[in-house]
Protein backbone atom coordinates (compact mmCIF):
# COMPACT_ATOMS: atom_id res chain seq x y z
CA UNK A 1 0.00 0.00 0.00
CA UNK A 2 2.56 2.44 0.98
CA UNK A 3 4.51 1.90 -2.36
CA UNK A 4 1.33 2.12 -4.61
CA UNK A 5 0.57 5.68 -3.06
CA UNK A 6 4.29 6.82 -3.34
CA UNK A 7 3.98 5.07 -7.39
CA UNK A 8 0.51 7.64 -7.60
CA UNK A 9 2.39 10.72 -5.90
CA UNK A 10 5.13 10.19 -8.73
CA UNK A 11 2.62 9.22 -11.77
CA UNK A 12 1.13 12.83 -10.94
CA UNK A 13 3.90 15.09 -10.19
CA UNK A 14 7.15 13.14 -11.59
CA UNK A 15 9.19 12.85 -8.27
CA UNK A 16 8.75 13.17 -4.29
CA UNK A 17 10.98 15.60 -3.32
CA UNK A 18 9.23 16.20 0.34
CA UNK A 19 7.65 13.42 2.62
CA UNK A 20 5.74 15.09 5.41
CA UNK A 21 4.64 11.77 7.93
CA UNK A 22 1.82 13.34 9.95
CA UNK A 23 -0.44 10.31 10.34
CA UNK A 24 -1.14 9.71 14.23
CA UNK A 25 -3.28 8.77 16.78
CA UNK A 26 -3.30 9.40 20.86
CA UNK A 27 -5.75 9.06 23.71
CA UNK A 28 -4.97 9.82 27.29
CA UNK A 29 -5.06 7.45 29.45
CA UNK A 30 -3.25 7.02 32.96
CA UNK A 31 -1.09 3.89 33.76
CA UNK A 32 -2.56 2.99 37.19
CA UNK A 33 -6.06 3.49 35.86
CA UNK A 34 -5.74 0.68 33.47
CA UNK A 35 -3.96 -1.81 35.92
CA UNK A 36 -7.36 -1.70 37.58
CA UNK A 37 -9.15 -2.82 33.75
CA UNK A 38 -7.84 -6.71 33.97
CA UNK A 39 -10.99 -7.69 33.06
CA UNK A 40 -10.82 -5.77 29.63
CA UNK A 41 -7.31 -6.91 29.11
CA UNK A 42 -8.25 -7.29 25.07
CA UNK A 43 -9.45 -3.91 24.80
CA UNK A 44 -6.23 -2.36 26.51
CA UNK A 45 -4.08 -4.64 24.13
CA UNK A 46 -5.83 -2.71 21.10
CA UNK A 47 -5.39 0.35 22.19
CA UNK A 48 -1.57 -0.32 22.74
CA UNK A 49 -1.90 -1.86 19.03
CA UNK A 50 -3.07 0.91 17.38
CA UNK A 51 -0.84 3.52 19.46
CA UNK A 52 2.44 1.63 18.19
CA UNK A 53 1.12 0.08 14.60
CA UNK A 54 -0.03 3.76 13.63
CA UNK A 55 2.53 6.07 15.92
CA UNK A 56 5.75 4.44 15.23
CA UNK A 57 5.63 1.47 12.61
CA UNK A 58 3.35 3.21 10.23
CA UNK A 59 5.86 5.89 10.20
CA UNK A 60 9.17 4.31 9.97
CA UNK A 61 7.50 1.90 7.21
CA UNK A 62 6.94 5.17 4.89
CA UNK A 63 10.09 6.59 6.17
CA UNK A 64 12.20 3.71 5.28
CA UNK A 65 10.14 3.59 1.73
CA UNK A 66 10.55 7.73 0.91
CA UNK A 67 14.21 7.89 2.06
CA UNK A 68 15.15 4.78 -0.45
CA UNK A 69 13.21 6.06 -3.19
CA UNK A 70 15.31 9.60 -2.82
CA UNK A 71 18.58 7.98 -2.37
CA UNK A 72 18.50 6.21 -5.23
CA UNK A 73 18.39 8.20 -8.00
CA UNK A 74 21.20 11.03 -5.95
CA UNK A 75 19.11 13.85 -5.85
CA UNK A 76 17.90 13.09 -2.36
CA UNK A 77 15.25 14.95 -0.56
CA UNK A 78 13.83 15.61 2.62
CA UNK A 79 11.46 13.76 5.11
CA UNK A 80 9.91 15.25 8.16
CA UNK A 81 8.66 13.12 10.80
CA UNK A 82 5.71 14.67 12.92
CA UNK A 83 6.00 13.66 16.67
CA UNK A 84 4.72 15.77 19.04
CA UNK A 85 5.41 17.89 22.04
CA UNK A 86 5.07 14.57 24.25
CA UNK A 87 7.68 13.48 22.11
CA UNK A 88 10.01 15.12 24.02
CA UNK A 89 8.11 16.13 27.32
CA UNK A 90 5.57 13.82 28.53
CA UNK A 91 3.38 13.92 31.43
CA UNK A 92 0.58 12.00 33.63
CA UNK A 93 -2.31 10.40 31.26
CA UNK A 94 0.50 10.41 28.13
CA UNK A 95 2.84 7.31 29.35
CA UNK A 96 2.04 5.04 26.59
CA UNK A 97 0.90 7.90 23.75
CA UNK A 98 4.80 9.32 24.16
CA UNK A 99 6.26 6.06 24.21
CA UNK A 100 5.45 5.78 20.69
CA UNK A 101 6.45 9.11 19.94
CA UNK A 102 9.89 9.26 21.30
CA UNK A 103 10.41 6.60 19.04
CA UNK A 104 10.93 9.79 16.43
CA UNK A 105 13.86 10.85 18.09
CA UNK A 106 15.30 7.92 18.20
CA UNK A 107 14.43 7.38 15.08
CA UNK A 108 16.17 10.89 13.98
CA UNK A 109 19.25 10.03 15.97
CA UNK A 110 19.98 7.06 14.27
CA UNK A 111 19.09 7.47 10.68
CA UNK A 112 20.01 11.09 10.50
CA UNK A 113 24.03 10.67 9.45
CA UNK A 114 23.10 7.85 7.58
CA UNK A 115 20.55 9.69 5.19
CA UNK A 116 22.16 13.04 4.92
CA UNK A 117 25.32 11.00 3.33
CA UNK A 118 23.06 10.38 0.62
CA UNK A 119 21.37 13.73 0.20
CA UNK A 120 18.38 12.60 2.28
CA UNK A 121 17.16 15.38 5.31
CA UNK A 122 15.00 13.91 8.03
CA UNK A 123 13.71 16.54 11.01
CA UNK A 124 10.80 15.90 13.35
CA UNK A 125 8.89 18.30 14.67
CA UNK A 126 7.36 18.30 17.50
CA UNK A 127 3.68 20.27 17.85
CA UNK A 128 1.93 20.97 20.89
CA UNK A 129 -2.37 20.52 20.88
CA UNK A 130 -3.79 20.99 17.69
CA UNK A 131 -7.26 22.02 17.31
CA UNK A 132 -8.28 18.81 15.14
CA UNK A 133 -11.90 16.68 15.64
CA UNK A 134 -9.37 14.11 17.30
CA UNK A 135 -8.10 16.64 20.22
CA UNK A 136 -11.54 17.95 20.91
CA UNK A 137 -12.88 13.87 21.29
CA UNK A 138 -10.42 13.42 23.90
CA UNK A 139 -11.39 16.37 25.93
CA UNK A 140 -14.77 14.50 26.62
CA UNK A 141 -12.99 11.73 28.53
CA UNK A 142 -9.41 13.27 29.61
CA UNK A 143 -7.90 12.26 32.62
CA UNK A 144 -8.40 15.15 35.30
CA UNK A 145 -4.89 15.40 36.17
CA UNK A 146 -3.83 15.63 32.07
CA UNK A 147 -6.47 17.97 31.41
CA UNK A 148 -4.98 20.84 34.16
CA UNK A 149 -1.66 20.21 33.06
CA UNK A 150 -2.09 20.52 29.65
CA UNK A 151 -4.64 23.86 30.15
CA UNK A 152 -2.28 25.15 32.38
CA UNK A 153 0.63 25.02 31.14
CA UNK A 154 -0.19 25.19 27.21
CA UNK A 155 -2.77 25.63 24.53
CA UNK A 156 -4.11 24.43 21.59
CA UNK A 157 -3.00 25.99 18.01
CA UNK A 158 -5.17 26.40 14.93
CA UNK A 159 -4.21 23.73 11.89
CA UNK A 160 -3.39 26.83 9.57
CA UNK A 161 -1.20 28.07 12.09
CA UNK A 162 0.81 24.69 13.12
CA UNK A 163 0.83 23.43 9.23
CA UNK A 164 2.99 26.97 8.95
CA UNK A 165 5.02 26.30 11.54
CA UNK A 166 5.97 22.92 10.27
CA UNK A 167 6.70 24.37 6.77
CA UNK A 168 8.81 26.97 8.03
CA UNK A 169 10.92 24.40 9.74
CA UNK A 170 11.53 22.29 6.92
CA UNK A 171 12.19 25.12 4.28
CA UNK A 172 14.81 26.08 6.64
CA UNK A 173 16.42 23.16 6.95
CA UNK A 174 15.91 22.77 10.99
CA UNK A 175 16.92 19.12 12.66
CA UNK A 176 14.37 19.20 15.39
CA UNK A 177 11.89 22.05 15.81
CA UNK A 178 8.55 23.00 17.77
CA UNK A 179 6.11 25.34 17.40
CA UNK A 180 6.05 25.93 21.40
CA UNK A 181 8.36 27.59 23.55
CA UNK A 182 9.16 25.12 26.18
CA UNK A 183 9.70 22.20 23.69
CA UNK A 184 12.18 24.28 21.44
CA UNK A 185 14.22 25.01 24.60
CA UNK A 186 14.68 21.74 25.50
CA UNK A 187 15.89 20.32 21.81
CA UNK A 188 19.53 19.76 21.76
CA UNK A 189 20.25 23.03 19.50
CA UNK A 190 17.58 25.24 19.99
CA UNK A 191 18.89 28.42 18.30
CA UNK A 192 21.98 26.94 16.24
CA UNK A 193 23.96 29.56 18.48
CA UNK A 194 26.68 27.90 20.44
CA UNK A 195 26.99 30.51 23.20
CA UNK A 196 23.49 30.86 22.92
CA UNK A 197 22.45 27.66 23.12
CA UNK A 198 24.85 26.84 26.05
CA UNK A 199 23.22 30.05 28.01
CA UNK A 200 19.77 28.29 27.59
CA UNK A 201 20.82 24.97 28.20
CA UNK A 202 21.47 26.10 31.74
CA UNK A 203 18.05 27.73 32.28
CA UNK A 204 16.31 24.71 30.99
CA UNK A 205 18.23 22.73 33.42
CA UNK A 206 16.69 24.79 36.18
CA UNK A 207 13.10 24.44 34.01
CA UNK A 208 13.30 20.40 34.03
CA UNK A 209 13.83 20.80 38.00
CA UNK A 210 10.92 23.01 38.79
CA UNK A 211 9.00 21.13 36.00
CA UNK A 212 9.76 17.81 37.75
CA UNK A 213 8.95 19.28 41.27
CA UNK A 214 5.03 20.28 39.18
CA UNK A 215 4.31 17.29 37.83
CA UNK A 216 4.91 15.44 41.31
CA UNK A 217 2.98 18.20 43.06
CA UNK A 218 0.07 17.71 40.29
CA UNK A 219 0.07 13.77 40.54
CA UNK A 220 -0.52 13.33 44.01
CA UNK A 221 -3.17 16.68 44.00
CA UNK A 222 -5.21 14.33 41.43
CA UNK A 223 -4.47 11.12 42.86
CA UNK A 224 -7.63 10.44 44.11
CA UNK A 225 -9.96 11.59 41.10
CA UNK A 226 -8.31 8.51 39.02
CA UNK A 227 -11.46 6.36 40.48
CA UNK A 228 -9.17 4.34 41.96
CA UNK A 229 -10.01 2.74 45.48
CA UNK A 230 -8.55 4.03 48.13
CA UNK A 231 -5.18 2.26 49.66
CA UNK A 232 -7.52 0.82 52.77
CA UNK A 233 -10.03 -0.91 50.22
CA UNK A 234 -12.64 1.85 50.70
CA UNK A 235 -14.90 3.10 47.89
CA UNK A 236 -13.48 5.91 45.33
CA UNK A 237 -14.81 9.58 45.20
CA UNK A 238 -17.16 8.13 42.66
CA UNK A 239 -18.53 5.47 44.42
CA UNK A 240 -18.76 7.70 47.24
CA UNK A 241 -20.80 10.11 44.97
CA UNK A 242 -23.51 7.69 43.46
CA UNK A 243 -23.75 6.47 47.58
CA UNK A 244 -24.76 9.26 48.40
CA UNK A 245 -27.57 9.96 45.41
CA UNK A 246 -28.62 6.66 46.34
CA UNK A 247 -29.18 7.07 49.81
CA UNK A 248 -31.42 10.27 49.48
CA UNK A 249 -33.45 8.95 46.45
CA UNK A 250 -31.80 10.96 43.81
CA UNK A 251 -30.57 9.23 39.96
CA UNK A 252 -27.47 9.21 40.13
CA UNK A 253 -26.22 11.28 36.83
CA UNK A 254 -23.31 12.07 34.56
CA UNK A 255 -23.33 15.17 37.09
CA UNK A 256 -23.46 13.47 40.37
CA UNK A 257 -20.76 11.16 39.86
CA UNK A 258 -18.68 13.45 38.24
CA UNK A 259 -14.91 13.27 38.78
CA UNK A 260 -14.23 15.23 42.04
CA UNK A 261 -11.93 18.71 41.26
CA UNK A 262 -9.40 19.90 42.77
CA UNK A 263 -7.52 22.94 43.17
CA UNK A 264 -4.65 23.32 41.52
CA UNK A 265 -1.34 24.15 43.36
CA UNK A 266 -0.01 27.30 43.25
CA UNK A 267 4.06 27.97 42.02
CA UNK A 268 4.89 28.80 45.37
CA UNK A 269 2.74 25.65 47.06
CA UNK A 270 4.80 23.56 44.16
CA UNK A 271 8.43 24.86 45.12
CA UNK A 272 7.18 24.04 48.76
CA UNK A 273 6.34 20.53 48.21
CA UNK A 274 9.56 20.09 46.32
CA UNK A 275 11.51 21.22 49.11
CA UNK A 276 9.46 19.55 52.01
CA UNK A 277 7.96 22.21 53.31
CA UNK A 278 4.17 23.06 53.47
CA UNK A 279 2.80 26.47 52.19
CA UNK A 280 -0.49 26.31 53.73
CA UNK A 281 -1.41 25.62 58.01
CA UNK A 282 -2.04 21.81 58.91
CA UNK A 283 -4.96 21.13 60.42
CA UNK A 284 -4.72 18.91 63.89
CA UNK A 285 -6.08 15.45 63.95
CA UNK A 286 -8.39 14.35 66.69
Amino acid sequence: AIAAALDAAVAARGRVDVAVLNAGTGHARLVLEDQQRSDDASSFDAYLDGLVALNARGTLRILTECANRMARDGRGGRVCLVSSAAGLISLPGYAYYSATKFAHRGALAGAYHELKARRVFLSVFYPGSILTPGYRAELDDRPLVTDRIETTCSAASAPESVAAAALRGIQSGDREFSNELLPQLVLDAPTGFLHLDLLIALVVALVKVLWDAYLDVMARTYRDAAALPPAGGGRGPEEECASAATTTGATPSSATVARPVATPPSPGEVLASYFGMSSTPQKKRD
